[in-house]
């Protein structure tokens, strides 16, 4: 609204100084206001201004100042100084929106560019955590053995492994040690019972309970 009213106080001042009289063409100031470079500039987000539009933003700023006669409108005791005045704070309200806006979506922008980095430091804290308890886990002698790569197997669905797991962007501690569970049971899933891999996973389940230990109370302090 607020560019509507500088693109027809503008050319309306420059009609009326031009012609020295009181009167405008409506006709003449939608042209011209239609055809103002500014107009052509915003032609991609900008509606044509009909008639009533003009008419509108003029009884808003002069309300007792004009009448209709002929398809022109004219101007009562109205100085061109007035019109540039006008003009003037409207130029300057405009700026003070702009500005305004400007400040609302750079705060925007800092406020998601903050949560982004707040982010991006997150994941790669999760990930040094991920990638110290798998060293961690790989330095064990039953769990790096038995769960570097899992054999596939009809009894378990969507199985786990060692290399899958260093390349899984992990939430926090907790789902992470949710993953390497997960290896364990699929391992007691595929596994007979009382057999000497049953028993090394056994073992293997006490070594990853240290290790999540470990990395808790580290955490912690």
């Amino acid at each position: 609204m607020n560019i509507s009213k500088v693109l027809i106080l503008e050319t309306l001042y420059e009609l009326l100084l031009n012609g020295q009289t009181n009167r405008v063409s409506l006709v003449r100031l939608q042209a011209d206001v239609n055809d103002h470079p500014m107009t052509k500039q915003l032609a991609h987000q900008w509606q044509t201004l009909k008639i009533n539009d003009i008419l509108d933003v003029i009884k808003l700023l002069f309300p007792k100042q004009t009448s209709l006669s002929d398809g022109q409108i004219i101007f009562y005791n109205l100085q061109i100084v007035e019109i540039r005045d006008t003009l003037l704070d409207v130029v300057r309200e405009c700026q003070d929106t702009l500005v305004k806006d400007v400040k609302q979506l750079e705060q925007q922008y800092q406020a998601i560019k903050s949560h982004d980095d707040m982010k991006i430091r997150r994941e790669r804290i999760m990930g040094m955590y991920r990638d110290t308890i798998l060293a961690k886990l790989q330095s064990f002698q039953h769990f790096h053995r038995l769960y570097s790569k899992l054999d596939p197997s009809p009894v378990v669905r969507d199985m786990m492994d060692l290399e899958r797991i260093k390349a899984t962007s992990i939430e926090n501690l907790s789902h992470l040690q949710h993953i390497l569970q997960k290896c364990v049971t699929d391992s007691v899933m595929t596994t007979k019972a009382g057999s000497d891999r049953y028993r090394e996973i056994i073992l293997s389940q006490g070594e990853l309970d240290d290790t999540v230990k470990f990395v808790r109370y580290a955490m912690d302090n």
